[in-house]
């Protein structure tokens, strides 16, 4: 299975990925980062049968935009 978690540098995605690690070794984690949601290759990473844990998030936005362009990125893809 493959797991994609966006935010895991962040305190709770930090310990999902130690916990994930630890119970479910076997399965295939991708890790994205903030350049990957930039990324004209954004939508080769993730695939329909893909888990999506989504706990990044903008801590100190300018603009709407900013905040939820990532968000919509994905709900749009699916």
């Amino acid at each position: 299975m493959r797991i994609v978690i966006s935010g895991h540098t962040g305190f709770v995605g930090g310990h999902l990925l130690r916990n994930l690690n630890l119970h479910f070794p076997n399965h295939n984690l991708i890790l994205l980062n903030k350049e990957d949601f930039r990324s004209e290759n954004f939508n080769n990473k993730i695939q329909k049968e893909d888990f999506i844990y989504h706990l990044a998030g903008v801590n100190r936005a300018e603009t709407d935009q900013e905040v939820y362009s990532p968000i919509l990125k994905l709900i749009v893809r699916y």
